[in-house]
């Protein structure tokens, strides 16, 4: 078997826990680094390593960062002690929702990010994309919780784990307003 370094510590950056990397189906690996006076995110395919947010733009990385099949990344990070979902490419990132949930966002091959959050009416998750940010699940009499990372796919199907309100954890796909459950704990 042979090994890939995409980066190492020392004279560069101090470390890159706690968040994993991820890597996208051309071989890009995208992490998340401290260095000396903050943190950043960037990536390598074994090559140079390119900055996709560098540490000299004042952010906090606060999860681990997503990367899309073309190159474009989603992370949580804070910005002035405030939290965003932060998305771009290496020449440009924006602010894409003033919130965050836990754990982190996932990309899908096609860019959609899928991520938890706290909504207005509770633990939520959402898909942004395109410039929008769409509510596509959240708690009602049958979910009363999410655990885990929500996962998108090309299509736009989301699958994430529930807790329902009668005591079981679940499995559900959510796609344009429907959701199907794979499977249930306990049945």
């Amino acid at each position: 078997m042979q090994l890939t370094l995409i980066a190492e510590t020392g004279p560069r950056f101090v470390g890159f826990g706690p968040y994993v990397p991820s890597i996208n189906n051309a071989g890009a690996v995208c992490f998340a680094a401290r260095v000396d006076g903050g943190s950043g995110v960037f990536k390598s395919d074994g090559g140079a390593i390119e900055p996709l947010v560098s540490p000299s733009a004042g952010l906090d990385v606060c999860s681990h960062p997503d990367i899309g099949d073309d190159g474009a990344f989603c992370v949580y990070a804070r910005l002035g002690g405030e939290p965003w979902l932060l998305a771009g490419t290496a020449d440009r990132w924006d602010r894409v929702a003033p919130w965050v949930g836990p754990l982190g966002p996932t990309m899908s091959a096609s860019g959609a990010i899928a991520f938890r959050a706290e909504s207005a009416d509770g633990p939520a998750v959402f898909v942004a994309r395109d410039g929008t940010c769409e509510r596509v699940a959240g708690v009602d009499d049958e979910v009363v919780g999410f655990e885990g990372l929500p996962l998108i796919d090309r299509a736009g199907r989301v699958v994430v784990r529930v807790n329902r309100a009668d005591g079981h954890g679940a499995l559900l796909v959510v796609r344009d307003g429907a959701r199907t459950e794979l499977c249930r704990e306990g049945l």
